[in-house]
């Protein structure tokens, strides 16, 4: 389109630009543009006549109007030539670069400024958000967006300078008067203050010690203010100077470096003599001669210098060079740690420098190693790309080792590898873990807590939020005593991710600290002491009692060592928790370990870690928890740990903080929990790290308070950081009502007294108080307000000072309390308080609760009915059936549920698999054995009636549909008031819809899950040996339950999917991008496999064409008599399916939940699931 064919009506709005008309008139007549360029004249014109505040939806209306919408889009490319795109897609990547630059800038600037209450500032930072949420205005005028943020940057640097300016003035005030005084506490901050003041990135904390150097004269600094001023965290920074500030004097080689070390002068910065002595040995064995280099010599030079452990006499030579396997005494990352690489980690050290030589060490080195390769000479950056060094390999060369010298011989190997890690492959040696116990590399501070775990009498459990560390603490205990080799019998058995029944892992555990042939007889008790389905009561007693007795003997055997001493360490002992309370003391573990450790007082130490199940146990009145050694409460890391945390990852991979404005970020942004900061740092360290190109200058890269405030800005980093802390309150609705009630009183108004960062108990009960008035008692007793402050307390949730509370992390308050669904979720809050039965989970699993209402009514009834229960492949019939209605273990949540329905317990139900009978005769000769019925001529029935059973239950009753015995079965039963309850998968839902529907049955669904759903029974979807935990909360549930449509089969691929990912993780809360990789790499396969192997072929051809019409059609509910006169004449045409075969299908699929069948305003409907895997299935095209 020509520039002169964009009609004048288009332009209305702008006539009172005359100029812009005359300018766009002439290049319309002179010039042949095409689209590109009367967009870009058009949009440069716009940008600079429209006001500095104009609406961009005045500009985009504007370009549509003139019919060049379609060059907005910069994939619209076609009909123009190389050059044309290549030049609108450089000039687009260059606008959106220089956007997200200046973006970063302001966001830095921003930061600097945050607290200060000037009203230009609050009226500018609203504009500046203005620009942020227009996308618009980004898409279509970048180059207008640009320069309102930089007018708002020059702005924001002006009132920088000018308060940087102020501080300065007072602080030279400050100065001289106080040069006749003696006040070190004033000397301290005055001298800080003026390192803070030589770069304005510091202003936050310039701000702070101008605050403190005034206390300070004044004489009124607190505690606190003196441990900031004393006390600063001194984290460990980098041992080696950067490139660009060491002076290299010129030098060539090895040999060139020991001469200039016999020069007095050289080098001044290494005045030690013995050190100079050292490095002229180091620097004359790595000098190449005659074109090679004596490996062995310098190999044993490099140990020496490096302080390496490793064994000299053993590497893999060649007649390009050697390798040898070296140790890290102290790794800085988890990789370093020799067990992480079945080759450990091998130094390369060529005889030559050339690219054939290292490249053959490199073929030879083990896949499964981590090279680090010594370069005798100097690399730049061409010759690392010709060495493929760049990016793939560990490398040091002589001027690393140069550098080295400076640092005394304890921090050389710290130094080491604080040279090779920024070079170092990053997915190989991330630091940074996001699940699981974290490394000792990792680990900080809690040495208090872990003393007072370790010590006599100390706590006995180890309570806190979720994600909080808890098994990082005993990981670290168990790994503090196990390690002390001057103590050979202090010993510590750890159990991780504990079940209700302990006794298994917890005397195997045992076993292992007594002699061999001692530890495989207790093994073998173990395992004929176990309980069995079979057992009755009395027999289960007396197998608990035999247990019990069997742990003390083992322990009175590690005890008749002379100095032994025992830390028994339970992880995640919540479940465990519950299910011991309910015990008679003679046969509760817990009560048995509570008496030996008071029995051996300094010689058995006892640590249970847990949530708020254990956390209710230990303050109940009652109990072996509650009558312990108490409770310790871990809360987030405290300040200088959460920095070391922060800032020394950071410095080991060459990353330096321009100030502490972005590290308070992060922990303002976190609240100092210790997963997110990794999640936050890892994140960053990952942005930042796209910054390195290899080059000596850009070795130490510097975080700047933008870096940081982009990261924090992140909308998935802060969906994670709503879904870990809310963690802490999905489990307890009062706790979370009475989080949103004090976050809705918060935010009321200015007539409210209370604020995020500042309440009282007081005030918030007057706040409740005033807003519910008569209602208040109906949601709370008033004097259990301050109980529910402290239990949000315990969570880590608030903190008090004094009398006084505020939230820890007010970033994840204010989130709740901006977020557009906040009032609605405090009304389902208020409702479910109220009335609790509403929004239950399923008691079990894929059996929905309505349908157990049946079952019992089914029992009680005078017109019984046999039932049949059908459902996909692994929707867990077998297991409902034994929970129902077979023997259930005694204790545990499984009994609780069964028993409130009163069957597990009830002798007149038979319960037996079908998988092997395919006639009444198979199901009789069962029935027979199990019974020890020795006559030969009852029938089923008259078995039945002699054992008083009232009900048969066959499981994988599949076999038995189709041969038609499960009819012939349920005739004899019901002639003599008896029934049968059969489950099984499509061939038995076929049986219903060809025959049974006309006899005496009915049908039950096992149905897919809801996000409630899959929030109870997670913890269920791995097999019970995996140590490994999955916390589904209600933000990830929602996710799963839409990726997998709830279908069962496809949750617990997605659990396996995520173990697979996060192994070294014993507890882990999947995120919204794990959901996302899952839906990525899942394959077609494995949802025909999971959903629709048992379907016929009419069956698998009905669903695939009814997905397509319904896509093609846009239309996914249909009332029946629509599927009647619509879809089946379509699917017959299209498909040449039979229409009986067809209505039988659609039953049979609607039977196992394929198709859902839903009522909606008295119309029976059927539905498919526009976003379920099926849909996106056959939207794909993927035919059976």
């Amino acid at each position: 389109m020509k520039l002169d064919a964009i009609s004048l009506e288009a332009l209305a709005e702008i006539r009172r630009y005359p100029a812009l008309l005359a300018r766009l008139s002439q290049v319309g007549v002179e010039s042949g543009s095409q689209q590109w360029a009367a967009r870009e004249l058009l949009g440069d014109v716009l940008e600079e006549a429209l006001p500095a505040d104009g609406d961009s939806s005045t500009f985009a209306r504007l370009l549509e109007d003139g019919e060049i919408a379609a060059a907005n889009k910069f994939h619209d490319l076609a009909g123009f030539g190389k050059r044309e795109r290549m030049r609108i897609t450089t000039r687009r990547s260059a606008c959106q670069q220089q956007l997200q630059q200046v973006r970063r800038r302001v966001m830095g600037l921003q930061l600097l400024l945050k607290g200060t209450e000037e009203g230009s500032l609050i009226e500018r930072g609203e504009r500046i958000r203005k620009l942020e949420e227009d996308e618009q205005a980004r898409e279509l005028r970048p180059g207008w967006v640009i320069r309102r943020l930089r007018e708002e940057e020059t702005y924001l640097e002006e009132v920088i300078a000018n308060e940087i300016h102020v501080i300065q003035q007072e602080y030279q005030g400050l100065i001289e008067s106080s040069q006749n005084t003696q006040n070190r506490d004033l000397a301290q901050a005055l001298q800080r203050l003026g390192q803070l003041l030589r770069s304005r990135e510091n202003l936050p904390t310039a701000r702070k010690m101008l605050h403190l150097a005034r206390r300070a004269k004044d004489g009124t600094l607190s505690r606190d203010d003196l441990k900031s001023l004393h006390h600063a965290g001194h984290f460990r920074q980098r041992v080696v100077r950067p490139w660009v500030d060491f002076d290299l004097n010129g030098v060539p080689d090895a040999a060139g470096i020991a001469r200039q070390f016999r020069q007095p002068k050289s080098f001044p910065e290494i005045d030690s003599p013995a050190v100079r002595d050292e490095a002229i040995a180091l620097f004359e064995a790595l000098s190449v001669r005659r074109s090679r280099l004596d490996v062995e010599a310098s190999a044993e030079q490099l140990f020496k210098f490096l302080g390496l452990n490793g064994d000299l006499s053993r590497p893999v030579r060649s007649r390009r060079g050697a390798l040898y396997t070296i140790e890290f005494g102290t790794p800085r990352v988890a990789s370093f740690r020799s067990s992480r690489f079945g080759s450990g980690i091998q130094l390369i050290i060529p005889s030559k420098a050339s690219p054939s030589t290292i490249a053959e060490l490199l073929n030879q080195a083990p896949d499964d190693c981590f090279p680090i390769v010594y370069y005798p000479g100097r690399l730049n950056r061409s010759l690392m790309e010709q060495l493929r060094l760049a990016d793939d390999v560990a490398h040091f060369d002589n001027y690393d080792l140069l550098r080295l010298c400076e640092a005394p011989l304890e921090q050389r190997e710290l130094g080491f590898q604080q040279v090779i890690l920024p070079r170092s492959p990053f997915h190989a040696v991330k630091p940074w873990q996001l699940g699981g116990p974290v490394s000792a590399e990792m680990f900080k501070g809690r040495r208090a807590v872990i003393e007072s775990l370790k010590d006599e009498k100390g706590s006995t459990v180890l309570f806190s939020g979720r994600m909080m560390g808890k098994s990082s603490i005993l990981d670290r205990i168990y790994r503090d005593i196990e390690s002390d080799t001057t103590h050979p019998l202090h010993r510590a058995i750890k159990i991780s991710n504990s079940r209700a029944q302990l006794f298994r892992a917890l005397t195997n555990e045992l076993a292992d600290l007594l002699p061999p042939a001692e530890a495989k007889r207790v093994k073998a008790k173990v395992d004929r002491i176990e309980d069995t389905s079979a057992q009755s009561p009395a027999q289960k007693g007396e197998l608990e009692a035999q247990r019990l007795n069997l742990i003390g003997k083992v322990l009175d055997t590690f005890f008749e060592q002379d100095g032994a001493r025992l830390w028994i360490l339970i992880d995640e002992a919540d479940r465990f928790a519950a299910d011991d309370a309910r015990k008679p003391r003679d046969h509760s573990i817990a009560w048995l370990l509570r008496d030996r450790e008071f029995n051996h007082p300094g010689r058995l130490r006892v640590v249970f870690a847990g949530f708020q199940t254990i956390h209710n146990q230990v303050i109940s009145e009652n109990g072996a928890f509650a009558n312990w050694f108490g409770i310790k409460q871990l809360s987030t890391l405290e300040d200088s740990d959460a920095r070391a945390l922060i800032v020394e990852p950071f410095a080991d991979f060459a990353f330096s903080f321009a100030s502490e404005a972005g590290v308070d970020r992060i922990l303002e942004f976190t609240g100092g929990h210790p997963l997110l900061i990794q999640e936050v740092c890892a994140r960053l360290m990952e942005r930042t790290q796209a910054r390195r190109t290899g080059s000596l200058e850009d070795e130490v890269i510097t975080i700047e308070a933008g870096d940081v405030e982009v990261v924090c800005r992140d909308d998935q980093l802060r969906d994670r950081l709503h879904q870990v802390l809310s963690l802490n309150l999905n489990e307890n609705p009062r706790l979370k009502l009475m989080v949103y009630l004090i976050l809705y009183s918060c935010g009321t108004g200015s007539e409210s007294t209370l604020r995020l960062e500042d309440f009282s108990l007081a005030s918030l009960k007057a706040e409740l108080l005033k807003w519910y008035g008569e209602q208040f008692n109906d949601y709370f007793d008033e004097k259990n307000i301050g109980a529910l402050i402290a239990r949000l307390k315990a969570l880590g949730l608030i903190r008090s000072h004094g009398a006084r509370y505020e939230f820890v992390n007010q970033t994840f308050a204010r989130m709740l309390l901006e977020s557009p669904t906040f009032e609605q979720t405090l009304e389902e809050l208020l409702s479910y308080v109220t009335d609790p039965v509403q929004g239950q989970h399923r008691r079990f699993v894929t059996l929905p609760n309505e349908h157990l209402e049946r079952v019992t009514h089914n029992r009680e009834s005078e017109e019984k009915q046999n039932l049949l229960f059908i459902g996909l492949p692994e929707t867990r019939g077998d297991y409902i059936a034994k929970k129902l209605f077979g023997q259930a273990d005694s204790g545990g949540e499984d009994y609780r549920e069964a028993e409130a329905l009163n069957y597990s317990v009830d002798t007149r139900v038979f319960l037996l698999s079908g998988a092997q009978c395919e006639s009444v005769e198979d199901v009789r000769a069962v029935l027979k054995r199990e019974l020890k019925e020795t006559r030969k001529t009852l029938s089923l029935a008259d078995f039945m009636v002699k054992n008083n059973l009232e009900t048969l239950v066959i499981t994988q009753a599949d076999k038995l549909a189709e041969s038609g015995a499960l009819l012939d079965i349920s005739r004899s039963l019901n002639e003599r008031d008896r029934y049968v309850f059969a489950f099984g998968g499509a061939p038995l839902a076929r049986a219903y819809v060809g025959r049974l529907f006309a006899e005496n049955f009915d049908t039950i669904r096992l149905e897919r899950l809801r996000a409630a759903d899959i929030v109870r029974w997670g913890h269920r979807f791995l097999p019970q040996e995996e140590d490994h935990a999955i916390i589904f909360d209600d933000h990830c549930s929602r996710d799963v339950r839409r990726a997998t449509g709830g279908y069962l089969p496809l949750v617990r691929e997605f659990a396996e999917f995520v173990r697979r990912n996060h192994q070294t993780a014993r507890e882990y809360l999947p995120s919204p991008e794990d959901v996302k990789k899952f839906e990525k790499v899942r394959q077609n396969e494995t949802i025909r496999q999971a959903l629709l192997s048992e379907l016929s072929p009419v069956e698998a051809e009905f669903i695939g064409g009814f997905y397509r019409f319904a896509a093609a059609e846009d239309l996914w509910a249909f009332e029946r008599e629509l599927v009647e006169n619509l879809v089946l004449p379509h699917l017959r045409e299209a498909l040449g399916l039979d229409a009986g075969a067809m209505r039988d299908a659609l039953e049979v699929l609607q039977l196992l939940d394929l198709i859902g069948r839903v009522t909606e305003e008295g119309a029976r409907l059927v539905q498919l699931d526009m976003e379920g895997p099926l849909a996106r299935l056959y939207g794909a095209g993927e035919a059976l």
